[in-house]
């Protein structure tokens, strides 16, 4: 269990701040005021047919929401999302962050990220790479499926869905950001906000986003001993442009993301393996400097709601997708690793509603996904068979999901038909039932998901000889249950057991492919308090997940049944945000997580005995000045220095990567 001492130590700082006078607020920050109900009203359609409020979504739903976004202090998504219950920072090859989620890794193509709609994942790998990758300044708010949403979003949705719409900004929004570590120096960002309407009705918001900053500081240690100053060799540098035109029926975003950072890790050595072609000869090679790993998508989105009539509701898109992923370039290196992935995708659903409890969605959706393996450092990739370098793969889905009230309860049945070229197809079924009653609410959610391998994970297995012969499935029960103290306090608990089956790992020995590993289970809680005072906010959440079964080798701790490698069984968010006068805000968050198990110390870069990791407690203050048309803000993140380590989740070549060190935070924005 996690030690709370140091928490309750920083949250005693809930009590002490200073006055500042200030004038009328910037425009944004007059909007952060909101009681509890009107929180419960904010209505979403994440999940539901129709937009509907946070108890009545069909899933267990987390909403982060504009005011948490911008006085939290975060830097990025991946630390908003920190603070949702069961998600869990892990780390891979390359040192590349991402998340899992109740005890699973959802690294490869098991969380599903969307931006303003567009799906943000890696089209070769299924890769979800987070980390100082999309700004909280950009965000204006993320809303959270905990649990497979496969039957709307598809096979790449198996264990969360996360859906960012960003931010806009009356006019426009100058931000600029400074982040100072003692190990570090000092990281820098920009990013400006625009939007508008003009007179004939066209409407629109834009945003850029530039920064220098570093993702790890302090010393790794590889497997074999080997060490590496990571405050010198993981400056990060996004560049991130959205803008979203809107006239009548007609939307169209455009988005371009690229996500370049340092690395000199490699598969964790500090270098390449063994045997790769270029060097057949040398064991090992130790990189003399950090190369640059690059993923980098372009999109283009046109959406059309093209009827309305009588409570019928057609809506039809088109989205082109191009990427660059895993691009990775060394010093001292010829050869180098590169991947190139187009989609071209084009949904349709049809939404009726034959009251205001009663309505149907039906979806079509189809892509065609052409990729292609340009090089790989580990292989000669002209030797290779045609149809092991690219692939032309397509893919048809239909779904409906139907929603009624009947005798007090809501019930929503759903399902999926979805037909892969490549690995086959499958029926996803889903079902909710959900009752509301004074200040209770209650939810019983099942539901089926499967993850659609993509093209370079099939091939590399083929090549390796393993290939992967069934696709990866996931069956979950969740029971939630809500209480609304008073007009403050909401208190929620979520129960839930899920199950993957022929679960998709990546083995980098012997294989070094992709591999069918075997079947886990996990079951568990989840309990949240959410509270709105008029002196300001306290949430709270408790995580925690226990192994029912589990014969996947590459993630046991052998001695530990309990123990799913890299993930720490329980965490606490406390999350506390103060109204303080003259439009000013202190925010204090805290993210507690217990102990987990990792790769720490083996010479054949294996895994060798896994070594407990220590309960970590990274704390965050962020006080925040509103002015009339700018605000500046001050910050210090992982205030007590806390050791902050980030565990591969499987049995591979890579030791636990440090974070960052204590940090100190300077904001400033002007309005214009």
């Amino acid at each position: 269990m996690v030690n709370l001492q140091r928490i309750l130590f920083i949250s005693a700082l809930s009590f002490v701040y200073l006055p500042v006078h200030a004038a009328q607020p910037l425009s944004m920050d007059s909007l952060f005021k909101m009681n509890l109900d009107e929180l419960l009203q904010i209505r979403m359609a994440i999940s539901s047919n129709t937009e509907k409020p946070l108890r009545e979504q069909t899933s267990a739903v987390t909403l982060i929401t504009q005011q948490e976004v911008i006085r939290s202090g975060a830097r990025d998504l991946l630390t908003l999302l920190k603070m949702v219950p069961g998600v869990t920072v892990v780390v891979d090859l390359l040192g590349v962050r991402s998340v899992a989620f109740r005890g699973i890794s959802g690294f490869e193509g098991k969380v599903l990220l969307l931006l303003d709609g567009i799906a943000v994942n890696d089209l070769s790998t299924g890769t979800l790479a987070l980390g100082h990758r999309i700004p909280a300044s950009m965000i204006h708010h993320v809303e959270v499926i905990r649990g497979s949403g496969s039957v709307q979003y598809g096979g790449q949705a198996e264990l969360m869905v996360i859906k960012v719409v960003t931010a806009d900004s009356p006019g426009a929004l100058v931000q600029l950001g400074n982040e100072y570590a003692k190990e570090n120096g000092l990281g820098k960002r920009v990013s400006v906000l625009l939007s508008g309407d003009s007179n004939n009705g066209v409407k629109y918001r834009a945003s850029i986003f530039s920064a220098r900053e570093d993702l790890s500081g302090g010393e790794y240690q590889s497997l074999n001993g080997r060490l590496l100053d990571m405050s010198e060799n993981t400056q990060v540098r996004p560049l991130m442009a959205n803008a979203v035109l809107s006239y009548r029926d007609w939307q169209l975003q455009i988005l371009h993301d690229h996500y370049e950072f340092e690395d000199q890790l490699v598969f964790g050595g500090i270098g390449e393996l063994l045997g790769d072609h270029i060097n057949a000869n040398n064991a090992y090679t130790v990189l003399v400097g950090p190369g640059d790993l690059l993923f980098q998508s372009s999109a283009i989105k046109l959406d059309y709601a093209w009827a309305k009539w009588r409570g019928l509701k057609l809506k039809s898109s088109i989205t082109l997708i191009d990427q660059i992923n895993w691009q990775v370039q060394r010093p001292n290196r010829v050869d180098m690793s590169e991947y190139t992935a187009q989609r071209r995708q084009l949904d349709s659903s049809a939404l009726y509603e034959f009251s205001e409890s009663e309505n149907v969605l039906v979806g079509i959706s189809f892509f065609n996904d052409k990729n292609k393996l340009v090089s790989l450092t580990a292989l000669n990739v002209s030797a290779l068979p045609k149809d092991e370098r690219r692939g032309d793969v397509n893919d048809f889905s239909i779904y409906g999901q139907y929603e009624t009230s009947l005798t007090g309860l809501n019930i929503t049945l759903g399902g999926r038909y979805e037909d892969h070229e490549l690995v086959g197809d499958a029926l996803l079924p889903r079902l909710t039932v959900a009752k509301a009653w004074g200040s209770w609410h209650s939810k019983f959610i099942y539901s089926k998901a499967f993850k659609i391998p993509q093209y370079d994970v099939l091939a590399s297995s083929v090549t390796a000889g393993t290939p992967i012969e069934e696709v990866e499935r996931e069956t979950s029960f969740e029971l939630e249950l809500g209480y609304q103290v008073n007009s403050d306090i909401l208190l929620q608990s979520n129960v839930f057991w899920q199950e993957v089956t022929d679960i998709i790992l990546y083995e980098p020995v012997p294989s070094d492919a992709n591999i069918n590993a075997g079947d886990v289970s996990t079951f568990g809680i989840e309990l949240m308090m959410i509270s709105r005072f008029e002196w300001g906010n306290v949430d709270v959440n408790y995580s925690r997940f226990e192994v029912d079964e589990n014969n996947v080798l590459p993630i046991e701790v052998a001695g530990r049944p309990n123990q799913l490698l890299g993930i720490a069984n329980d965490k606490i968010v406390a999350n506390v945000i103060l109204d303080l006068p003259n439009h000013a805000s202190l925010s204090i968050r805290s993210v507690a997580i217990g102990e987990r198990y990792a790769c720490t110390q083996d010479v054949n870069f294996i895994c060798g005995e896994p070594t407990r990791l220590n309960e970590e407690v990274d704390v965050s203050v962020y006080y925040r000045q509103s002015m009339t048309d700018w605000f500046y803000a001050l910050g210090v993140a992982n205030v007590l220095d806390d050791s902050i380590v980030y565990a591969q989740a499987y049995r591979g070549s890579m030791a636990p990567v440090p974070g960052l060190s204590r940090r100190f935070q300077l904001d400033v924005g002007w309005e214009f």
